[in-house]
């Protein structure tokens, strides 16, 4: 493990019989407390990330949403979950600046002025 820190988006397994855009919104809720909507449908990127020294061939499905509540639920999930943020955009997209994959997706939900 190499204890660095960085601040990522909520993600995990779709469960069986749940859409990819229901387990966008359970994930949410689970890892960050937080109630959403999605507001788009989604766009999935491809990519390598590294975990716990294993690389993972990792597909993820993006979406924007909008928050139902704006105080978070309580979170019970894994330990290395230190905090959650809800940060509207554009102010989150400078925190994934060392994902390069990331920024093709960010461009796709770039919102009009």
């Amino acid at each position: 493990m190499t204890r660095k820190r960085f601040w990522s988006v909520p993600g995990g397994a779709v469960e069986p019989g749940e859409t990819i855009a229901e387990a966008a919104v359970r994930e949410t809720l689970e890892e960050t407390g937080y109630r959403v909507e999605l507001t788009s449908d989604g766009h999935a990127t491809r990519y390598d990330f590294s975990w716990n020294a294993t690389c993972y061939d990792c597909t993820t499905w993006w979406y924007s949403a909008r928050l139902l509540s704006g105080e978070p639920a309580p979170v019970d999930d894994a330990d290395y979950l230190l905090q959650a943020r809800w940060l509207d955009w554009p102010k989150c997209q400078g925190l994934f600046v060392n994902r390069p994959a990331f920024a093709g997706v960010f461009s796709h939900f770039l919102l009009p002025d």
